[in-house]
């Protein structure tokens, strides 16, 4: 039987995780689930980590391990940790980065029906968003955005809100680049493998999974400018530079532009707040140096919460 592990990054109130976590369990009405549940919290209070205690104690069905930072690490030093746990400690032969603001539509617990291989592979589940296939994603190069494709190309690459790589990719990756924070993960991670290794890592899609996505339900995305996060905002605006710096350098003007444009979008939307957001963004991207590479912080502040039926 294979080994999956499913990483749930945590920030704030677990409302979304726990909806996640029981539409995970409505697809094993009869049965145990064969996954494992890894949850890592970026930590925000003692309230919400006592609510993620009381989540994993509701569960003891499930395979579920609990990991706590002592701070807000971001999304790429997180799903590390999660990631380094389950290939090293839960010798996990896959391991899908889940979003929190995603729900199950199918889970085959058929581990059979999960095609791992030796080479290193990265993949998804169907990801469904706003009525819409995501499981593709291909490159926009003049925006620094993807755009969903249902057709599987050569240089196409899951969505960020379900990410999949099998125990080879971990070892020649090393998970995410630490220092981006939020945002911008996943394309850094596939121009750095394909400057190893010369080529875009290939892509698996596992069609007997479904999710569903909300976008931006764990960032604090808004059609509403003025009720966009600024986290959101600030973290955005400056991984772009980032990304623009270490790996298309000829289009950072580009992305500087995008960025200014958008200030000027806020403020004609009546919300300096943002504006300033983005153009301090910016200018602490284009002033800073930044890694390029994963660190594996390794910053586990309690001891892990093992709750194994």
């Amino acid at each position: 039987m294979r080994n999956i592990s499913l990483i749930f990054l945590n920030y704030g109130p677990p409302n979304l995780l726990e909806s996640a976590i029981q539409s995970f369990l409505l697809q094993h009405p009869n049965t145990t689930p064969t996954a494992q549940l890894i949850i890592v919290d970026n930590y925000t209070s003692d309230e919400n980590r006592s609510a993620l205690k009381s989540i994993v104690n509701k569960h003891p069905e499930i395979s579920m391990h609990l990991i706590f930072n002592s701070c807000n690490i971001g999304y790429g030093a997180g799903n590390n940790i999660g990631l380094k746990f389950a290939f090293d400690t839960l010798k996990s032969d896959l391991t899908f980065v889940l979003n929190t603001d995603i729900s199950f539509e199918t889970f085959s617990s058929d581990t059979s029906l999960y095609p791992i291989t030796s080479e290193p592979m990265l993949y998804t589940f169907n990801v469904i968003e706003n009525g819409k296939n995501i499981s593709y994603n291909s490159f926009s190069k003049h925006t620094f955005r993807s755009k969903p494709s249902d057709i599987r190309t050569n240089n196409s690459y899951p969505s960020g809100c379900c990410w999949g790589m099998n125990r080879s990719m971990w070892d020649v990756s090393n998970g995410f680049v630490e220092d981006y924070f939020l945002y911008f993960e996943e394309l850094e991670f596939i121009y750095r493998y394909r400057k190893q290794s010369k080529k875009f890592p290939p892509l698996t899609k596992i069609e007997k999974v479904t999710i569903n996505h909300s976008q931006g339900g764990t960032t604090g995305i808004s059609r509403d400018v003025r009720s966009r996060s600024l986290i959101s905002e600030f973290w955005s605006a400056r991984s772009r530079i980032m990304f623009a710096k270490n790996h298309t350098a000829m289009l950072l003007p580009t992305a500087i532009a995008y960025n200014i444009l958008l200030a000027i979008h806020r403020l004609a939307k009546k919300s300096p707040r943002h504006a300033n957001t983005i153009l301090k963004a910016t200018f602490s991207a284009l002033f800073n140096k930044s890694t390029n590479a994963p660190q594996n912080i390794i910053n586990i502040e309690s001891p892990i919460i093992r709750n194994q039926p």
